[in-house]
């Protein structure tokens, strides 16, 4: 059977695989469409099984707010270039709104479950396609979904202009009508600006576990050894080194990113009681490309 020209772009425009792919996908089904897209979907799948112990260390972060729902979501590349291309772009696109529509607990959850655009094929086999498509390893690395009941809660998202770093902040308040205030938003923009730049563990003290106090006591202790001060003494330090750490990774502890002379908890109170509103920072989610 003779494949034509058209015959190729047909098939070209249906999948957005290469010229020559497609050409030889017709040439080996005698061109049969739907064998010829069976044909480019196996071949997807060998390419990312070839790549699958590649690197990839590029790619995304990708945030997305809807009423009751949000999503973090990093899909990782070999290149920088490829992060850039206008099909991987569009795929981190749809998994987030696949993840936004459904449930999933987990990546190994997501890849088996059908794709919302075309539920014939699973998500690992759209990946396949596109890994074929594109001739990188590409991994969809991990994603967090935050559900709210959007009259008592509310989440900030920022995802930093190289893509590469994103955030999504959740706050909660028994009184309705707080997250149309201007001066919360602003807040809750800001917050998520304060967790993308300062890097908080832990939003305050009570939820530093007791194992990490401890190491980080038997730190401190450690650097004094040799030293030949008083336990009194030592016990000052540490209990000064603790605070300082508190201040490093405890959001509300942290000094204002964009006022130095506050606090995070300071700057909140502050607005409690500028708006009377009672609210809390109740979860934030920090994503770094690759970390």
């Amino acid at each position: 059977m003779v494949i034509t020209a058209s015959d190729v772009k047909v098939l070209r425009d249906k999948t957005g695989a290469g010229m020559l792919l497609c050409k030889k996908a017709l040439e080996e089904v005698n061109g049969d469409f739907e064998k010829a897209i069976e044909y480019l979907r196996k071949h997807g799948e060998m390419v990312a099984q070839k790549r699958a112990d590649r690197v990839a260390r590029e790619g995304k972060i990708y945030a997305k707010v809807i009423p009751g729902k949000a999503v973090l979501l990093e899909i990782n590349c070999e290149t920088d270039f490829v992060s850039r291309n206008s099909d991987f772009i569009q795929f981190v696109q749809n998994i987030a709104q696949h993840l936004l529509g459904t449930k999933a607990d987990n990546v190994e959850d997501l890849l088996e479950q059908n794709f919302f655009q075309n539920p014939r094929l699973k998500i690992k086999e759209v990946l396949a396609e596109l890994t074929g498509k594109i001739g990188e390893n590409i991994q969809i690395r991990r994603f967090n979904l935050i559900y709210f009941s959007s009259p008592s809660a509310y989440i900030s998202s920022y995802v930093h202009s190289n893509e590469k770093l994103g955030v999504l902040v959740k706050f909660s308040s028994p009184q309705p009508g707080l997250f149309v205030k201007s001066e919360f938003v602003t807040f809750a923009n800001d917050m998520a600006l304060q967790v993308t730049a300062a890097a908080p563990s832990f939003i305050e003290r009570k939820d530093v576990p007791e194992t990490v106090l401890a190491q980080e006591k038997e730190i401190y202790r450690a650097q004094l050894t040799g030293q030949n001060k008083p336990e009194k003494v030592i016990e000052n330090i540490v209990r000064g080194k603790l605070e300082k750490f508190y201040e490093d990774h405890c959001l509300v502890n942290q000094l204002f990113i964009k006022d130095d002379k506050k606090t995070v908890g300071q700057l909140l109170q502050n607005l409690q009681q500028t708006i009377m509103t009672e609210f809390k920072i109740e979860q934030f989610v920090r994503y770094v490309l690759g970390n």
